[in-house]
C-alpha cells in the first residue's frame, strides 16, 4: 500500500502548473500550488470605518508569486525555501512592493460602509477606531 505522499505524487504525474517552467529532480511539482504559509497574511484596513478584511495568499495567486520574485531575499525566514523555489522555476515578470501594494489594495475591493479597503488607511484605535489617536509612553519589551 501506498503512503499519502506517493499516491499525490503519482496522482500528480503529467499535470504541470501553469507558473511553473521546469519540474527539478525532487518533484516538487505542486510546491507553488499547494503551499500554504504560516505567515500572517496581510489585514487591508478600511479607510472609513477601519474594519480590516484579511487577504489569503492563495486569494493573491499570481501577484503575490511575482512579488516574491522580484523581493532580493525571501518574504520570510519560514518560506525561504519556497521563496527561492519560486525565483527558480517560474517564469513570472517580477513586480514592485508599490505594484504588489496595488494589487492587493483592488483585490480587497470595497468596505460595506462604503468606504474602499487599503493599506493607505489611516491608523485607527483598536477599541473605538478614532483617528485621533496620541501616542503615548513607548515600552521596550524584550524576550
Amino acid at each position: 500500500m501506498k503512503a499519502g505522499a506517493a499516491i499525490a505524487r503519482d496522482s500528480l504525474k503529467g499535470i504541470k502548473c501553469r507558473f511553473v517552467t521546469s519540474v527539478p529532480p525532487n518533484n516538487k511539482l505542486c510546491m507553488v500550488r499547494n503551499y500554504v504559509p504560516k505567515v500572517p497574511v496581510p489585514k487591508v484596513p478600511c479607510d472609513k470605518c477601519g474594519k480590516t478584511k484579511s487577504i489569503g495568499f492563495d486569494d493573491l495567486g499570481e501577484l503575490h508569486l511575482r512579488y516574491l520574485k522580484g523581493l532580493s531575499g525571501p518574504y520570510s525566514v519560514e518560506t525561504s525555501e519556497h521563496d527561492q523555489y519560486i525565483k527558480n522555476h517560474t517564469s513570472l515578470q517580477p513586480i514592485s512592493e508599490e505594484d504588489y501594494y496595488k494589487g492587493i489594495n483592488a483585490i480587497a475591493g470595497k468596505c460595506r460602509c462604503r468606504g474602499k479597503y487599503t493599506l493607505d488607511a489611516p491608523p485607527r484605535c483598536p477599541k473605538c477606531h478614532s483617528t485621533r489617536i496620541e501616542e503615548g509612553e513607548t515600552t521596550i519589551m524584550y524576550d
